[in-house]
Parts: C-alpha cells; sequence; structure tokens
C-alpha cells in the first residue's frame, strides 16, 4: 500500500516555490526578482494570511540567508554533503523558528520535515528535525553576535555571517567605511523597510490628507508629500486606501526618495527638466507634483514606460515627451536645463526591500556597472549646454559607483558641485541613497 506525500501548508509551498524562482537551479531558466516571484507565486494562496506569511518567509529568508545558512551549516555533520534543497527549507524554517513567535515550533518543525521528505527523501527529513531542534536547543543564542564570532574569525567574516551579506560585499565596505559603519549599514537593512507613501501634492485637498495621514498609527515621518509608516501598519482601512491609491491621491514610494530629492534641492533645478533613466517613473511623477516642467523621459525598457503612462494617467499628471532611448548615447532636439539620472545601480542600499540583490550581483557584476555610469554621465554632461544642471543619483552604498564615479567626472570636466547627498542621512528610514549635483562650466 503506497503511502500518500504530504500536502505542505500554501504559506510554505509559496514560499519555496518563490525561492526557487529567485534562485533557479537550472542555468537556462532566468531569475526572478523576489517581488516578481511572489506576485506569480502568491495568487496560488487563497487566504491573505497565507499570502502575509509567504511574503514574511521570502524576504526574511533573504534578508538574513547568510546567517542561517553559517548556522545551519555550523549544525550539520557534513554540510558540504547536504543537498541544496535541504539547505534552503533549513533556511526558510530556521528564519521562522528563530524570528515569527506567533508560529508555534512544532507547527514549523512538521512543514519542514515534510518538505524535505518530499522534496529530496525519507533521509533528508531526519536530517532537517535533526538540525532544526538542535536550533531550538540553541535558544536566543542564535540571535546572538557572539554565535557568528565564536571561533575568532576575521571581522570582514564576522559581518558576512551576522549581518548576512556575501564576503566580497563586506570585505568592500569595511575597506571604505571601516567595521563600526559597515555592520551598522548592513544591519540596518536587515529589517523589513518602512512604508513609504506620497501625497499628490498637484491635487486639491493634499494638503488636509497628508495631515490626517501625519497622525494616523504607525507614523514614524513625515515632510510634505511624503510619509514613513512602521513596517507592518496600516494607517488607513484598506478600502479607503485602494480608493485614495485608484484616484491618484496617494502613492507608494520610499520617503527616503523624498529626502534625497528634496537635500538635493530638486524643486529649484532649472527648468525643462529631462529624466534620462525614468524606470517607472516615481522621480518623474516626483517632479510633476511638485510642480516642476518636464519636457521629456526616457528608459530603454518600453515595459517600464508603459508603466510610466500608467502611473501619469492614475495622478492626472501631465504627460512630457516619452521615448525608449540608450542613455549611453542619445541625442535631443531640445537642450534640457536640468538632466536628472537616477543611475543603474548595484542596489546595495535598498536591501531591506530588495534583499535578492546581495546575493546576485558579484564583483564582476560591479565593474559593469561602473562602466555603464561612466558612459551614461559622460553623455548626459554632453547633453547639456554651458550652465546646465546633472543629477546624479544611486539607492547604493558602494564608493565605486558614488564618490569615485563623481570625483572621476569632476576631474575630467571641472563642474561645481550644487548639492551632495550621502548615505548618513538616511538610518532612520532603512534605506540609504547617495546624490550629487551638478552645474556644467561655461
Amino acid at each position: 500500500m503506497s503511502r500518500v506525500k504530504p500536502v505542505l501548508p500554501p504559506s510554505r509551498r509559496a514560499a519555496l516555490a518563490a525561492l526557487d524562482a529567485i534562485f533557479p537551479s537550472g542555468k537556462r531558466t532566468r531569475a526572478q526578482d523576489a517581488q516578481e516571484a511572489l506576485d506569480h507565486i502568491l495568487p496560488t494562496c487563497h487566504d491573505p494570511r497565507d499570502k502575509r506569511l509567504a511574503t514574511e518567509l521570502v524576504y526574511g529568508t533573504l534578508r538574513l540567508m547568510g546567517r542561517y545558512d553559517f548556522l545551519a551549516r555550523s549544525l550539520l555533520a557534513k554540510p558540504e554533503k547536504t543537498p541544496p534543497q535541504v539547505l534552503r527549507i533549513l533556511t526558510v524554517a530556521l528564519h521562522e523558528l528563530t524570528q515569527l513567535d506567533h508560529v508555534p515550533p512544532h507547527a514549523t518543525l512538521s512543514w519542514a520535515v515534510d518538505a524535505a521528505k518530499v522534496r529530496v527523501g525519507a533521509f533528508a527529513g531526519s536530517l532537517v528535525n535533526g538540525v532544526l531542534r538542535a536550533a531550538q536547543r540553541l535558544g536566543d543564542v542564535v540571535n546572538d553576535p557572539e554565535y557568528y564570532r565564536r571561533d575568532a574569525c576575521a571581522f570582514d567574516v564576522f559581518v558576512s555571517r551576522y549581518a548576512s551579506a556575501p564576503l566580497w560585499l563586506t570585505r568592500m565596505l569595511v575597506s571604505a567605511f571601516g567595521e563600526e559603519k559597515t555592520l551598522r549599514l548592513l544591519e540596518t537593512q536587515l529589517r523589513p523597510a518602512p512604508l513609504g507613501l506620497r501625497v499628490n501634492a498637484s491635487k486639491p485637498g493634499a494638503l488636509e490628507l497628508f495631515q490626517r495621514l501625519s497622525s494616523a498609527p504607525g507614523a514614524i515621518w513625515s515632510d510634505f508629500p511624503a510619509l514613513a509608516f512602521s513596517s507592518g501598519s496600516q494607517p488607513l482601512p484598506d478600502e479607503e486606501f485602494s480608493h485614495l491609491e485608484a484616484s491618484g491621491l496617494v502613492s507608494r514610494q520610499s520617503a527616503a526618495v523624498h529626502r534625497a530629492l528634496s537635500i538635493l534641492g530638486a524643486s529649484l533645478w532649472p527648468e525643462p527638466v529631462y529624466d534620462a533613466c525614468a524606470g517607472r517613473g516615481g522621480k518623474t511623477a516626483w517632479l510633476l507634483e511638485a510642480g516642476k516642467r518636464l519636457f521629456a523621459a526616457s528608459d530603454r525598457n518600453r515595459r517600464r514606460l508603459r508603466g510610466l503612462r500608467r502611473e501619469l494617467h492614475r495622478l492626472s499628471l501631465p504627460e512630457p515627451s516619452i521615448f525608449v532611448a540608450d542613455a549611453t548615447h542619445f541625442a535631443l532636439r531640445n537642450k534640457p536645463s536640468t538632466i536628472l539620472l537616477d543611475a543603474p545601480c548595484s542596489g546595495m542600499g535598498v536591501l531591506a526591500r530588495r534583499p535578492d540583490a546581495k546575493w546576485k550581483r558579484s564583483p564582476d557584476d560591479l565593474a559593469d556597472l561602473t562602466r555603464l555610469q561612466e558612459d551614461i554621465l559622460e553623455a548626459c554632461l554632453a547633453e547639456l549646454p554651458a550652465g546646465g544642471v546633472l543629477a546624479y543619483l544611486t539607492c547604493t552604498i558602494l564608493p565605486q559607483e558614488n564618490e569615485i564615479q563623481a570625483a572621476r567626472l569632476e576631474h575630467r570636466h571641472g563642474l561645481t558641485t550644487l548639492a551632495q547627498v550621502d548615505e548618513n542621512s538616511f538610518y532612520d528610514l532603512g534605506e540609504f541613497f547617495w546624490g550629487k549635483v551638478w552645474k556644467k562650466p561655461g
């Protein structure tokens, strides 16, 4: 008589499937971004509670995956011979076991053992059971930094384990910022990012809505028209928030974006403005809502530009000229007074929101990105008239993409710095941006 295979809970099944899509085993399979993977998988969960738990398991595991991988390997007798699928199940289960107090430990052990049996075999179920019970016995020690340096490892190795980042990244950051700041930068991004909202300043009643939201539950920061709410808080009932969003009265946008643009003096940039790497248009919309005159926005990705058009329509904003263009080489008929370059970057400043980036990037990727940024900066500067303004913005903390990139451009062209923002302005918002605004000589 054949045994019936265990049926995994929908939330855990969805979380494992999403991680399979984020880190596919087949070389020909395209790796999906975390949110893209969840968008495909979550419809299989019919209960909103399962959707929330699956989302927490995926993002929580990605943020702390380095810590869980070290923990699992330290509890395995032969970690080098452990099947990758077992390690994946262990990392998800360890997040649930060590971080989610509302989930009973026996429930975690039950689904994880079943998942190992279904995906790998009966022996894997016993392996998973043993590791998770050993982790249980450790208790709060698993969240103590000292557990991750008990073998007197080098500081960059300790940070890689405890703050959950690839070793190449921790070494690069320690070299640039020193030990204390490196740990603080990475630890800050281990927590979920705050919910960021932007009130549409171009709409009637915007200030009143902003004031109301400023006093809503969970509000931790506000500066018209942007607000930040603690992760997991609900400033408005779902139905009302959906209505405000559909009506173009509010948008989801990181509050750190608003702070970066404000420090860079975006509301004072000379007009017209050209957004050279507009993407889906979050910063384009910010500028238009602030009353800035944009004559154009472009991106090399048609799908993103379609999203930009939909966004401007939702917000009832005037649509500038929108076109597909490679920002490394283009020619504008009309010259802008300001070019905004929200540059393609490694994303190492927004790991709270996009934690999969740190596991997918490599030093080779960084070299390619810095060359691309340099080419785009040169192309944008060439399109500016004498006296024009170039605003460079990234969501990374790596000096190769920020200070070093800026110094190279300034040395070549004798630019005058008008404003600057760096990672030190963003600890309270959990996401880090860097930017500089220059005036072209002449």
